[in-house]
């Protein structure tokens, strides 16, 4: 039965993986419906903008904790008038206030 097992153990890694597949996206499926996720829309132009933009590992320590809720963030660094030149933000602020989670 071993020497079986190793003979064909292209095809039980090659399914394993499928089945890993298939739980990471059936997993995300539903995390994503009750935590109101939604997929961004991503085009070959400059445009990013993000609106009420959420940190999802922070925002559920957040409530499991009960430290009150997260506040989501707006960010468009798209160029004015679709120009080939960027924005630039520089982010300050005290420490713990959120700016790694921001970024």
């Amino acid at each position: 039965l071993t020497a079986e097992a190793v003979g064909e153990a292209d095809k039980i890694r090659a399914g394993a993986e499928a089945l890993a597949v298939l739980d990471v996206s059936a997993a995300l499926a539903l995390l994503s419906e009750s935590e109101a996720w939604c997929r961004p829309i991503v085009d070959a132009s400059l445009a990013f903008a993000i609106s009420g933009g959420r940190h999802p590992v922070v925002e559920q320590s957040l409530r499991r904790s009960g430290e009150g809720p997260f506040v989501a963030n707006d960010c468009d660094l798209s160029p004015e008038g679709n120009a080939k030149n960027g924005a630039i933000w520089l982010l300050t602020g005290p420490n713990m206030g959120g700016k790694s989670t921001f970024l």
